[in-house]
């Protein structure tokens, strides 16, 4: 089957944002929602209903900015191009949208996933010297198919489905965070009071590899950007390292070692995970090994410095040097915290072991579901579905 092709001018009105001036007070805090970029970015959906900002009808006046009704579709047109929400409640944007009022002849919907799926469509139109921006004049040259309505429906609700299933995964994915949260805040409520250190829970530490990594080597090297801020690692993104043997025992990690970030920016510094693979690997000159003296203290000091009072004992003590924050060997191993409970300890580990298990069931499944959904997608929109 044949479908028309249209311009996104023909099938939608292409309205720009505007922002009032900031300092005129009148212009803030009325009943008119406002959105921005960075708001469309932290979206779970498609839809938003709110905002964190709101203008007065004075200030909806003053700056030019169009109120969308609901259904429209907002795109983000600068810093980055290419986000899209469907709002639920009139709404004006600031500068960064070049949004769309669908016809009849368009389901917000259909218009939403097919936006969506060509985010590097639109952002090969981008233009700008400082910053790519699209312009209202080259949204409405965007050519897209157009099935008729009743197809449009079902190819929108194929998507959904899709999607629900991997928002589902993912909420999945939160709650078993959640409660290995819980578990270890149930590890220092079960704790008598006494405080340790660090020190006292570990026989050595030690900095990482100042070497230069590259694309080969004998041993892959875990850097900074390995470490998630939610107290994983991550293997995704791998560089190499050749090490001589007698520099082996100083720059590996083994199964169970902690290892450390002491420099980074004042939020991310301190980013703490347990190493759990088979497979030895180097660290880098910015991350500090822990080698704990007995396995459960690694689980122990990783779930301390990752929890909220440790990233607020980090936050505290980093010591800011041009630009980034630091946290030496010594200062991380002075910390205070709480002596745990053997069997209060015991039973966080044990639920951190299942919990490991399903997230890489959900991890496998998660895979699966986002090469379904793009696949669903590219066939969608060739009318293959």
């Amino acid at each position: 089957m044949t479908w028309e092709t249209v311009r996104l001018g023909d099938v939608a009105d292409v309205v720009s944002g505007a922002t009032p001036k900031t300092d005129v007070s009148e212009y803030w805090g009325g009943s008119v929602a406002w959105a921005t970029p960075a708001e469309i970015s932290k979206l779970v959906d498609k839809y938003i209903s709110r905002t964190e900002r709101t203008l007065t009808q004075l200030g909806l006046a003053s700056s030019g900015a169009k109120l969308l009704p609901p259904n429209s579709v907002l795109l983000s047109s600068r810093a980055p191009i290419g986000l899209v929400a469907i709002n639920t409640v009139p709404m004006a944007t600031n500068q960064g949208f070049k949004s769309l009022v669908p016809s009849e002849r368009i389901l917000p919907t259909y218009l939403y996933w097919w936006l969506e799926s060509h985010t590097a469509v639109l952002q090969s139109r981008g233009r700008g010297a400082t910053f790519l921006e699209l312009s209202k004049s080259e949204v409405e040259r965007v050519s897209l198919p157009l099935p008729p309505l009743p197809e449009q429906r079902r190819i929108a609700a194929i998507l959904d489905e899709a999607d629900a299933l991997r928002a589902l995964n993912q909420r999945q994915s939160e709650a078993i965070d959640s409660l290995v949260a819980a578990a270890f805040e149930s590890v220092l409520t079960h704790s008598s009071g006494s405080l340790t250190t660090i020190a006292a829970l570990v026989e050595s530490s030690q900095y990482g590899t100042s070497a230069k990594a590259g694309p080969t080597g004998t041993y892959p090297i875990l850097r900074m950007g390995n470490i998630t801020s939610d107290g994983r690692i991550d293997l995704s993104d791998m560089k190499y390292i050749n090490l001589e043997a007698k520099e082996r025992s100083k720059y590996l990690v083994r199964s169970g070692d902690v290892l450390f970030n002491r420099t980074n920016s004042a939020d991310l510094v301190g980013k703490t995970a347990v190493y759990r693979e088979d497979e030895p690997r180097a660290f880098a000159g910015y991350l500090v090994r822990l080698r704990p003296k007995e396995p459960e203290f690694g689980d122990y000091v990783s779930g301390y410095l990752n929890s909220r009072v440790g990233k607020l004992t980090l936050r505290k003590m980093a010591k800011s040097i041009v630009g980034m924050a630091n946290i030496n060997a010594r200062e991380v191993q002075a910390i205070r915290l709480p002596v745990p409970e053997s069997t209060a300890l015991k039973r966080f580990v044990a639920i951190r072991e299942i919990a490991d298990s399903q997230r890489r069931a959900l991890a496998a499944r998660t895979h699966e579901l986002d090469a379904l959904f793009a696949s669903l997608q590219h066939r969608a929109f060739r009318g293959e579905l």
